[in-house]
């Protein structure tokens, strides 16, 4: 036993320390290019605003992006655009990979003729692309900021006509970004630190109370058998105590009866009044138990809204029309009660346990259900 326990205490201070070196080095080599990727989707998504933006003020219905029309207006409201969008520079491709428009002069006349813009561009696909400072641009070209450029395909009716080329200076988010970084990692260094002399000083602390520890979780096992909600037994108390009993009537050669309900319509209610009322139906249901049956009886909610009832040392005289009867009067004054939002149906079934006849009480159970669910159907029949 003791050393079972000696292998617990070092496995747990073996994974919290690894805890503590894994998480530093995640954020630093994980968040790092997740940030990245988002700021060029968001970028993307962007580019191709602005794209549909121009297609939809200066291209419309044209089919040749070469048009002196195209170029005239791109000429004369490209500051306008790049201000309006903070772009860096702003490009216009045919098909062949041509340069007819560029907020760089410069630029005009040049061919692309890489693969991408033919095999992911020409097809109709957003190609984005973070191009460090001092890095070169898909084109080759040198920058002296951190820029995303973009294509974006223009298409008619599946046919590529050409693309915009958009340049996106993120110098700025990417600082920010970097900064950002940079606080979380001195964060992560003295949380690292502080928890690596927590995790030593509880070790040391788990060593001594190892015992302690695990016979205090034992009887919080052996105590957790009620439904905290309702305040029954849950599943758990119920089988345990029910099992008992079906033993003591084995012997005793009592009569026994287990009562199975739930409550009807309790999707709708949650959707209908909001699970704070759910929730107060199963106590309201707890409670009509409570006052239908006696103390001794053994009281539990299985789980959702199925509840059951074992009658112990049931009297002679105790008959399914009694305990029916009484609970369906408990249940009318529950439903009369002035400003009630909803009605609390709840459908039962009663089985009889015979000890000349034993049965298991999962069996018992299942003829329980049985008979509530045959009932339920006939109330249903009935109403329809």
């Amino acid at each position: 036993m003791k050393i079972f326990k000696d292998h617990i205490f070092f496995t747990y201070t073996l994974l919290s320390i690894l805890a503590i070196i894994i998480l530093p080095t995640y954020v630093i080599l994980f968040l790092p290019p997740k940030f990245t990727e988002l700021i060029v989707e968001n970028t993307k998504n962007e580019a191709v605003r602005v794209t549909n933006h121009m297609i939809s003020m200066f291209i419309q219905e044209e089919t040749d992006l070469a048009s002196s029309k195209i170029i005239a207006a791109l000429k004369g409201n490209d500051k306008r655009i790049r201000k309006e969008f903070h772009l860096t520079k702003l490009k216009l491709f045919l098909p062949n990979g041509e340069i007819i428009y560029s907020s760089n002069s410069e630029d005009i006349g040049q061919i692309n003729k890489r693969n991408y813009f033919f095999d992911i561009v020409a097809k109709g696909n957003t190609y984005p692309k973070l191009v460090k400072k001092n890095s070169k641009t898909l084109e080759g070209q040198t920058l002296k900021s951190d820029v995303v450029e973009t294509y974006v395909p223009v298409m008619k009716d599946g046919v590529f006509l050409g693309a915009f080329e958009i340049y996106y200076d993120i110098t700025l988010s990417k600082e920010k970004l970097d900064s950002l970084m940079a606080h979380i990692y001195i964060a992560l260094s003295l949380i690292s630190g502080c928890l690596f002399f927590v995790v030593i000083i509880s070790s040391i602390k788990a060593k001594r109370s190892l015992n302690e520890r695990y016979e205090y979780e034992k009887k919080l096992h052996e105590l957790s058998i009620t439904d905290e909600l309702s305040g029954l037994l849950n599943r758990r108390g119920f089988m345990s105590l029910a099992e008992k009993q079906l033993n003591i009537a084995n012997r005793s050669e009592e009569l026994l009866f287990l009562f199975y309900a739930d409550i009807d319509n309790m999707k709708a209610i949650n959707d209908n009044f909001g699970h704070d009322i759910g929730d107060l139906s199963l106590k309201e249901t707890a409670n009509l138990l409570r006052t239908t049956f006696r103390q001794s009886d053994i009281l539990s909610r299985l789980g959702g809204d199925e509840f059951a009832v074992l009658l112990t040392c049931a009297p002679e005289e105790t008959s399914e029309k009694e305990i029916v009867k009484r609970f369906s009067e408990n249940l009318k004054k529950i439903n009369e009660q002035p400003d009630r939002t909803y009605e609390l149906e709840v459908s039962f079934g009663i089985a009889k346990y015979i000890a000349e006849k034993p049965c298991e009480l999962d069996e018992l159970m299942t003829r329980a259900d049985k008979l509530m669910y045959e009932r339920k159907m006939r109330r249903k029949s009935s109403i329809t």
